[in-house]
């Protein structure tokens, strides 16, 4: 199961979006929550841009474009896993144009031009990863095999590097399991507004949270003080 994060001007639209359309969005958010990729939500990769962008099916004309990041949970913040981020959902034939958009600092890999796309029947081992985390010795294991199948099926041993990957720029709506577990929960929340949703936290946020107080909180502006605070 992978915990789902909704970027905030997705999340706005959807709030302005007929039940009727979030219905399709929840179902579609459901199934790549749990792993099931393949069939009806026909996930593709984006070929060409240097880090992981997918698409998925939510009707025949529309897809939401989703990336993978490792990142601390909550429970066991020194523990990290990847976490689906929900960019944006869009027409189909605009799926490649919006993905290029620069929406947000950590978002430039956006920028880059997809050459052609390919299916994905099931999520791959490492679904984040980029190719700098594959050892470059591995590349002479397959002999003459396309280097994008090695890719999504790294050889035995090859880790994603430890990283948390979200920095706190963004504030990102996580969707608790309850609300797409049940569609009346996800209408409910898009609803009632963002008090009703939890903000992601990055590990040192989370790590901040369990020391025992008082504690001196510092940092610049937009580093999350606040978030902290309330939480």
């Amino acid at each position: 199961m992978y915990p789902v994060l909704l970027h905030p001007d997705l999340y706005g639209m959807l709030r302005q979006t007929a039940p009727s359309a979030r219905a399709r969005v929840w179902k579609t958010l459901a199934r790549l929550r749990s792993g099931q990729w393949g069939g009806g939500t026909r996930v593709k990769r984006l070929r060409g841009i240097g880090r992981p962008v997918y698409e998925a099916r939510t009707d025949s004309g529309d897809r939401l474009l989703f990336t993978v990041a490792r990142s601390a949970s909550a429970e066991q913040p020194d523990r990290l896993i990847s976490h689906l981020q929900v960019w944006d959902w869009v027409e189909h034939d605009d799926a490649v144009r919006v993905a290029r958009r620069n929406r947000a600092p950590e978002a430039e890999f956006l920028e880059l031009e997809a050459a052609e796309q390919f299916e994905i029947g099931e999520p791959p081992p490492f679904p984040g990863a980029c190719f700098d985390d594959i050892p470059a010795e591995s590349d002479s294991a397959e002999g003459d095999a396309d280097p994008l199948l090695r890719f999504l099926l790294p050889p035995d041993g090859a880790e994603p590097l430890p990283t948390e990957d979200l920095s706190g720029g963004i504030r990102w709506f996580q969707l608790a399991p309850a609300a797409l577990a049940s569609e009346a929960d996800f209408q409910r929340l898009l609803d009632l507004g963002g008090e009703e949703l939890e903000l992601k936290l990055t590990r040192e946020q989370y790590e901040i949270l369990s020391l025992d107080g008082p504690v001196l909180l510092a940092g610049s502006a937009g580093s999350g003080k606040t978030t902290i605070a309330v939480h």
